[in-house]
C-alpha cells in the first residue's frame, strides 16, 4: 500500500511539470500568472496556441516554468532566454495573435471568444473605468487610484504587496467579486468555461 501511495504522489508531483514544461504547457482556454523577482507575465492558452505576454521586466524576461511559447508578446524590446515561434513588440495600439487581440491604448486590454481580460497598470492606465471588463489583474496602483468594477465582473486578481484606498476597498465589498491574490511562491491558473471559471494555484 506504501509503494503505491509513493507512486500516486510522484505522478502527482510529475503532473506539475506537465502543464508547464515543453509543448504541453496548460489546459486549452487557461491563463496562468507567472510572477517572480524578475518579471512578471501572463501565458493564455488559446486553440492549443501559447502566448505568452511580458508585463513588468528588469530588462529581462526571466522564468524557469516555462522553456518554449507560439507566440511571445513584449511591452518593450528586451532580452528573453524563452524559446518563441513568434516575437511582438507591443509599442502602441493592438495586435491580434492566434484569435486574442491584445490592446494598449488606456489600459491592456486582452480579448477573446467573448471574454474581456483588463490589467491595470499604473505606467500605462489613464482610464479608471473597468467596468466591461470580464476578469481584471492588477498590477500595480497608485494608492489614491479609483478602479470602477461592476457586478457583472467574474474575478480581480492582484498582486500580494499592493495596498487599495479605504475607497476602493467599500467599492469592493459592495460588487461582491472574486478576489485572488497573485504571489511569487506559487502559479495560479485561471481555467475559463463557457460560463464558470475555474481558479486553482499550482
Amino acid at each position: 500500500m506504501k509503494k503505491i501511495l509513493i507512486i500516486l504522489i510522484l505522478l502527482l508531483l510529475g503532473c506539475k511539470s506537465m502543464y508547464i514544461n515543453g509543448d504541453n504547457i496548460i489546459e486549452n482556454n487557461s491563463i496562468l500568472f507567472i510572477k517572480n523577482d524578475v518579471s512578471t507575465s501572463l501565458l493564455f492558452t488559446l486553440d492549443n496556441k501559447s502566448t505568452l505576454v511580458e508585463l513588468e521586466n528588469n530588462d529581462k524576461i526571466y522564468t524557469n516554468e516555462i522553456n518554449k511559447v507560439d507566440n511571445l508578446i513584449l511591452l518593450d524590446n528586451i532580452i528573453t532566454d524563452i524559446e518563441y515561434e513568434n516575437r511582438y513588440v507591443l509599442d502602441g495600439s493592438s495586435i491580434m495573435v492566434d484569435g486574442l487581440k491584445i490592446s494598449k491604448i488606456d489600459k491592456l486590454l486582452f480579448e477573446f471568444g467573448d471574454i474581456n481580460f483588463c490589467v491595470y497598470d499604473k505606467n500605462i492606465s489613464i482610464n479608471g473605468d473597468y467596468s466591461y471588463c470580464d476578469y481584471i489583474y492588477i498590477l500595480n496602483n497608485e494608492e489614491n487610484v479609483f478602479i470602477r468594477l461592476n457586478d457583472n465582473m467574474q474575478a480581480l486578481f492582484y498582486n500580494e504587496q499592493i495596498d487599495f484606498s479605504n475607497e476602493f476597498m467599500e467599492h469592493l465589498y459592495t460588487t461582491w467579486i472574486d478576489t485572488y491574490i497573485i504571489s511569487s511562491s506559487n502559479i495560479t491558473k485561471l481555467k475559463i468555461e463557457k460560463d464558470d471559471y475555474l481558479v486553482t494555484n499550482i
